[in-house]
């Protein structure tokens, strides 16, 4: 997940030059972190929403199982219950009536969570089947990427496409020009 994520922020600079802001140090780091509220902690970063964004244009599975629980009309057509129905994540990501321009990397549609309708931002399934380890996993990369994007100057060195293995992965690896930023 933190290898696509780094690759979506190096392909749009502006989440890089936000995350350079003044107010972003590591005193306000600190005070957040001691006092381990999750919304302070997420306003400390402004990469929560680039992140989101990243997980909704590459999912970090593609979809999974479920069982009908009853008989489904949709779309006109019968689904049993009992059968097996397979979601797909990024169909639903990339529904224009849901986010609109879905191709766009746009991350000001987190803005406001209330404006995401329930169980359209589905990176890591919902309801009782959400992965467990999801916020761990988001805070994770949060920390990563916030110190290597205010540590650290990048350039991206190879193209900006990705292939699906399990994993979302860019089809060259992750190629970077990594240097330390000059320390004041």
């Amino acid at each position: 997940m933190q290898v696509i994520m780094m690759h979506e922020i190096l392909k749009h600079s502006e989440v890089q030059e936000a995350e350079d802001d003044e107010d972003l140090g590591e005193r306000e780091f600190n005070r957040t972190r001691r006092d381990g509220k999750k919304q302070d902690f997420r306003r400390t970063f402004n990469l929560g929403r680039p992140c989101q964004e990243t997980l909704r244009m590459v999912p970090p599975i593609f979809g999974g199982f479920r069982v009908a629980l009853k008989d489904i009309d949709y779309c006109g057509y019968l689904i049993p219950k009992g059968w097996q129905i397979f979601w797909a994540s990024n169909m639903t990501h990339m529904d224009e009536s849901i986010f609109l321009e879905p191709s766009k990397f746009d991350p000001t549609r987190f803005e406001n969570h209330k404006s995401v309708p329930p169980y359209s931002f589905i990176a890591f399934g919902g309801g009782p089947h959400i992965c467990p380890g999801n916020e761990f996993a988001r805070i994770e990369t949060l920390v990563a990427i916030h110190y290597l994007v205010t540590q650290y100057s990048w350039e991206l060195r190879s193209d900006d496409h990705n292939i699906r293995d399990l994993m979302p992965v860019p089809t060259q690896g992750l190629l970077l020009r990594i240097a330390p930023k000059n320390q004041k």
